[in-house]
């Protein structure tokens, strides 16, 4: 017998905690999601590690569609690999193909599947909070209907287009990556709260505060790819004696997202 269930989101009826009871019973999980953030990862991270402990297997296709998806986000993936095989990642290299899936496919005892397909991407906002439709679809014995979302899934894994995730392939994406700005995108911020500094931009901060104390009126510092170089510049001008700030960058996209930012 077939039964389904639409997930309506928001507070009342949030996605994350079907998730998690269907990831507590599972023997593996298939996750297809357009984008992925660090915050959601973390969300769903625990739940993971204790199904591969208890010898269950797991596969995550994530794309990389806008350059939405976090850096952080497929390595905190990459950090739940058990070193087995039993959980894999594969990205979606969209090049301009628009890739908006968004599934979570359960196998459980005794051959039952269920599967929640809709909107919400791995992040926190779409699976705590945010208004996403996601339809439940359940089965005691697979049927036509999972048979097809398992195929679907199964496609997106053998696409030409997919291809295993590994540091070197996000260490290429942070270089190149150019996240769309939400105002343009229609995104919402996966970072509500206050941005504070991290371990290495509050040593760049105290140090150019030193050498200010000390009289220099210039500074410069070096930081590589993808250390948060824009949000640096940011908090250090963040204050009433700098009414106006110059931003020189080589690209019009990066003056965009700085000021976006």
């Amino acid at each position: 017998m077939i039964t389904g269930r639409l997930i309506t989101g928001g507070q009342e009826d949030p996605l994350l905690p079907h998730l998690i009871e269907h990831l507590s019973s599972a023997s593996s999980v298939d996750i297809a999601t357009a984008f992925a953030f660090s915050r959601g990862v973390g969300l769903i991270e625990k739940h993971l590690e204790d199904l591969l402990k208890r010898g269950g297997q797991a596969r995550i296709l994530v794309g990389d569609y806008l350059s939405a998806t976090e850096p952080d986000a497929l390595i905190r993936l990459l950090d739940l690999a058990d070193g087995e095989r039993r959980i894999e990642f594969k990205i979606f290299q969209s090049g301009g193909t628009s890739f908006h899936p968004k599934a979570y496919i359960f196998s459980g005892p005794e051959e039952r599947i269920s599967a929640f397909v809709g909107s919400s991407n791995l992040s926190e906002m779409a699976l705590t909070k945010g208004v996403e439709w996601n339809y439940l679809i359940s089965r005691e014995t697979p049927g036509p209907h999972l048979a097809k979302i398992v195929d679907a899934f199964q496609h997106l894994w053998e696409h030409e287009q997919t291809h295993p995730l590994d540091h070197d392939w996000i260490g290429e994406y942070a270089k190149t990556r150019e996240p769309p700005s939400p105002k343009h995108s229609g995104m919402v911020p996966e970072h509500e709260a206050p941005i504070t500094p991290n371990s290495l931009q509050k040593q760049a901060l105290q140090a150019l505060e030193e050498t200010r104390s000390n009289g220099f009126t210039a500074g410069l510092v070096v930081l590589p790819t993808g250390s948060g170089k824009t949000w640096l510049s940011a908090l250090d001008t963040n204050r009433p004696e700098y009414p106006r700030i110059l931003f020189v960058a080589h690209r019009e996209e990066i003056l965009n997202q700085s000021r976006d930012t």
